[in-house]
């Protein structure tokens, strides 16, 4: 069985409450690339309107710094 979760101040946090025995031994897997596979989806619905060589990282980062000035 397998339970989805962030880590919060060094600790997982599940998306949904888990009901577990105080001490039972979990396993944490990190899907590799999860985050980036999921801005490369959603970035290919703009294929063809976005510049190629765009670094959405980059262009997110500068939208933020632009608006809390």
């Amino acid at each position: 069985m397998g339970y989805r979760g962030r880590i919060r101040n060094g600790a997982v946090v599940f998306e949904e409450p888990v009901s577990l025995p105080e001490g039972t031994v979990v396993e944490v897997v990190v899907p590799e690339a999860h985050e980036n596979k999921e801005l490369t989806l959603d970035l290919e619905r703009f294929r063809g309107i976005l510049p190629a060589n765009l670094d959405a990282r980059d262009a997110y980062r500068r939208g933020l710094l632009e608006k809390h000035r």
